[in-house]
């Protein structure tokens, strides 16, 4: 999998995106980075919720210390109870009960649809909204996305259908390394790249770009439908919720705290750190929780790529959770 672009990406690309005026044009400007980042410098830790016990080593809930001494029945005869031996530790009465451990999921809070922050937003798709990409340019888009299918088909390669706008990937799942560089060298062209070659030379991204162009300049411009919008279907956002639920359980199951937070929300900023790691931490702790999360213990303020390890990965696998640069 490839590795997650950074946040700002998404902002700067809408921003070519306008500029543009062209679907495909804007592909090199942020359709490579439409997707959420891993924005462990840039967003921040929500206050954490310790009705469930307290945070200790590790990021871990304390479940406190259990007295493993037996208790004694009575004896049925009505005698009283043997005198315990001397030196031995009084049984309690009652077992005591294990704090509560984390949560392997927290609900999003409920939002209005309508709301910037609702899970349910997207802004691509809201005219009011700055990140707002009219039709035209999402025609414009799909239709140079046909020619690029149609291109990887005549390579001998499968290119699934793909809106950057509604996150996913047009690569297909399961790929192991080899087959993966041969589907990107066919889709941009090989490493490094001949500048000699012009649009020969970036694989069936160019040639759809230069098919665009031409298309243009004849007054026939490339575009395809847009696709009716299935209203059950989860935005980006929801998709991406559903990938931190199943890294949450991950983490809860090897003992750690994982916290809610929204990468698209500006309350969640801070300037050090994963928004998911719990407050309080030592650097000894801080690498433990990295490590699980990420697969390294000085993961923490760099971009995640998917496959890079720890529950990231296994919630990403988990879930079928996939982005594209």
């Amino acid at each position: 999998m490839r590795k997650r672009p950074a946040a700002v990406a998404l902002a700067v690309g809408v921003a070519a995106l306008c500029a543009a005026g062209v679907g495909f044009g804007a592909y090199a400007a942020i359709g490579d980075g439409a997707g959420p980042a891993a924005l462990g410098s840039q967003i921040g830790i929500k206050a954490p919720d310790r009705s469930g016990g307290d945070v200790v080593a590790d990021g871990r809930y304390d479940a406190g210390e259990v007295d493993g001494a037996p208790v004694t029945d009575p004896p049925s005869n009505g005698a009283p109870p043997a005198t315990a031996p001397p030196g031995s530790a009084p049984s309690p009465t009652t077992p005591p009960s294990a704090a509560p451990q984390p949560t392997p999921s927290t609900p999003a809070p409920p939002r209005d649809p309508s709301d910037p922050l609702s899970p349910d937003y997207n802004p691509h798709l809201n005219p009011d909204d700055p990140a707002f990409i009219p039709e035209a340019e999402r025609a414009a888009w799909l239709g140079q996305q046909d020619l690029i299918r149609q291109c990887m088909r005549e390579a001998g390669h499968e290119y699934l259908d793909w809106q950057w706008w509604e996150g996913g990937s047009p690569m297909p799942a399961g790929f192991d390394a080899a087959t993966e560089a041969a589907w990107m060298a066919a889709l941009r062209g090989p490493e490094p790249v001949d500048p000699a070659a012009g649009w020969q030379g970036r694989g069936c991204e160019g040639a759809a770009q230069h098919a665009a162009d031409e298309g243009a300049q004849s007054g026939d411009p490339v575009t395809a439908p847009l696709p009716a919008r299935d209203p059950a279907a989860p935005t980006e956002r929801e998709r991406w919720l559903a990938f931190q639920d199943a890294v949450r359980s991950c983490m809860a199951g090897q003992g750690f705290v994982y916290e809610y937070w929204e990468y698209w929300n500006p309350a969640d900023q801070a300037a050090d750190g994963s928004p998911a790691m719990p407050a309080g931490l030592n650097a000894e702790q801080r690498a433990a929780w990295n490590t699980a999360a990420f697969g390294s213990p000085d993961a923490s303020g760099a971009e995640h790529p998917l496959d890079g390890g720890g529950c990231w990965t296994t919630g990403a696998q988990a879930v079928d959770y996939r982005e594209f640069q």
